[in-house]
């Protein structure tokens, strides 16, 4: 195993779907062409470590790890243990689309960090994190699949802080109130506290003295943002962004009963293009259609 080989592998791993051209900007992005990075494909592909399937209209192919390649993966260290493995038939279904929409949009941060000198990885989101958002009910029911994961290191003048974000990559192929569910569904997460069952009854949150769940895992709480992504003209996605803010409940404005909270939601476009620090996301926390503030939301008074 080439050091090559090795990165392809836990990258693979990692993302669970990565075309051939996005493979080059994750691990090899200074290289004028994707020649090592194709042979080294082949030759994990040639080992049964590695498979892909092909996309129409001659674009690059999409690339996973098979259960050896995975397994050598978690061996080696680095890349989360997933609950089901990655095939062929999954990899060339509605998943598709969508798994790679969420790794571009990694590499949007990514790519500005680079350019920018910051502290960014191809390993600095995680996709696909579980969190438990409610007790008393099945895994299904109870639990809130998170797209990504990101962590991101903003940097203003001589100040630079550590950022989480909660993505969540709409493709527009669901009604705008299903994302709304999704936002109620963080505010839940925001100040769920989980109960533990003693002899046949739920101890209160007040015989627990426990902090909520999600500060067993995170710092902070992240920001939600919504990253619209679709063939569709700018301007269809533009009145996508603003049906969402109109149709967010009043509560998120101003926090509610807790303002741990925070969202807003971007054209994937327009991070591409402007990168995370322009003043390109609309605030879904605060009323204002005609606000734009950049990722850290510095408008909302932090």
């Amino acid at each position: 195993m080439t050091p090559l080989k090795t990165k392809i592998l836990i990258n693979l791993t990692h993302h669970r779907l990565a075309t051939t051209s996005q493979l080059k900007r994750l691990i090899q992005p200074q290289a004028a062409h994707p020649h090592y990075l194709r042979k080294a494909l082949a030759q994990l592909r040639t080992d049964g470590l590695v498979d892909r399937v092909f996309r129409p209209q001659g674009r690059d192919h999409v690339w996973f790890t098979t259960q050896a390649g995975t397994e050598l993966a978690h061996a080696h260290g680095g890349a989360p243990e997933r609950s089901y493995q990655m095939d062929a038939s999954r990899a060339q279904g509605p998943l598709q689309q969508h798994a790679l929409a969420v790794v571009e949009t990694g590499l949007a941060f990514l790519e500005h960090g680079r350019r920018h000198g910051r502290s960014l990885g191809p390993l600095s989101w995680t996709p696909e994190v579980a969190h438990r958002y409610r007790s008393g009910k099945s895994f299904k029911d109870s639990t809130l699949i998170t797209d990504a994961v990101l962590d991101y290191v903003h940097v203003e003048g001589s100040s630079q802080w550590d950022l989480s974000y909660f993505i969540e990559v709409d493709r527009a192929t669901m009604p705008v109130h299903r994302l709304v569910d999704k936002i109620n569904a963080y505010q839940c997460y925001a100040t769920y506290t989980p109960g533990i069952k003693r002899r046949g009854r739920r101890l209160t949150i007040g015989d627990l003295s426990t902090r909520p769940a999600w500060e067993r895992r995170y710092r902070w709480f992240p920001i939600l943002l919504f990253v619209l992504t679709a063939p569709y003209a700018a301007v269809v996605l533009r009145n996508r962004q603003h049906a969402l803010q109109r149709m967010t409940p009043r509560w998120a404005y101003h926090g509610g009963d807790n303002p741990t909270l925070k969202a807003g939601v971007v054209l994937l476009s327009d991070l591409q293009q402007h990168g995370p620090a322009a003043d390109i996301v609309v605030p879904l926390h605060y009323d204002s259609e005609d606000e734009r503030t950049s990722i850290v939301f510095r408008s909302s008074g932090d």
